[in-house]
């Protein structure tokens, strides 16, 4: 009997070995497959990230690549061989005469008792101007911004924003486009244009059902679009009226940097003429006119 009693406590001792080993097998199961499941979810949340980023981009990349043909569509259309670099240099566009310096280069010629009509002189003037467009006849040429953009041509940096070119820009037509209640998210959404980082979508129509807080305005409306700045993972809902202002901006600032890169080989006078139309684009947009193209 003592013998069959040590026999049953020894087995006893092995049955709670095993079960205790049993109990850690288990435990380790459960918690490798939890770690393997929360692992997978991870990945899986992370690839869903990594695509709408790369939908993003992909379409960003799409409207540049239209914006592009459009550049270039117009460049084989605009650009004329008999308006080259030397016709609009600075040197030629601002030469400033002598004051006794007449038609035929004599002194004093101002003396010429043999006088014109006003319409004439202003006619004789102006064929001979190369800062009035004849191909617009309601553009006039800025002398000074031209002047500027030619001597920003030269560097093309559009990061010195204290070049006169860029300051009068930001001054004149960023700025004021980016005048939001919420300046912080202004002055961010202003270098993530410049940096060329910035994110515009087109949100579904089931999220377009209910007016939102536009994030720029923090005003209640309807929210069509969302941005992402700065390669951030946080959306912001705005209205239509705060995604024209960025796009018209985002339109300019693509031109000047295909210019920087020499991806459009528009000339100098072409250039500038193209750069007041994104301007006037801006202004009419900043105003409210949505989708203006002139």
């Amino acid at each position: 009997l003592m013998q069959w009693n040590l026999k049953c406590a020894k087995l006893q001792k092995i049955q709670e070995s095993l079960d205790s080993e049993i109990h850690e097998l288990t435990a380790s199961l459960f918690q490798e497959a939890y770690r393997i499941v929360t692992e997978a979810d991870s990945k899986r949340l992370y690839s869903e990230k990594l695509l709408t980023e790369a939908k993003g981009t992909v379409e960003m990349l799409q409207e540049e690549i239209k914006a592009l043909k459009l550049l270039m569509g117009k460049n084989e259309v605009k650009v004329s061989p008999s308006r080259s670099l030397q016709e609009f240099s600075p040197s030629k566009i601002f030469k400033k005469p002598t004051l006794f310096e007449g038609k035929n280069g004599g002194p004093f010629c101002f003396l010429n008792t043999n006088k014109k009509s006003p319409s004439v002189v202003t006619r004789s003037v102006s064929e001979h101007d190369p800062l009035v467009d004849h191909d617009h006849p309601s553009l006039e040429i800025d002398p000074i911004c031209h002047q500027e953009f030619t001597i920003w041509l030269e560097n093309h940096d559009l990061t010195d924003i204290e070049h006169p070119f860029l300051k009068r820009i930001y001054n004149e037509d960023i700025y004021p486009c980016l005048n939001f209640t919420n300046t912080k998210l202004a002055s961010l959404v202003c270098n993530s244009i410049v940096n060329n980082t910035i994110i515009l979508e087109n949100i579904l129509a089931s999220e377009n059902e209910k007016a939102k807080i536009c994030a720029l305005t923090e005003m209640p409306r309807l929210c069509s679009y969302r941005m992402k700045i700065d390669n951030a993972d946080q959306w912001h809902y705005i209205s239509t009226f705060c995604r024209n202002r960025i796009a018209a901006i985002c339109d300019l600032f693509t031109y000047l940097r295909y210019l920087a890169q020499g991806l459009v080989q528009h000339g100098l006078y072409d250039a500038y003429v193209e750069i007041v139309r994104l301007r006037r684009n801006i202004a009419f947009v900043r105003l409210g006119y949505a989708n203006y193209q002139a």
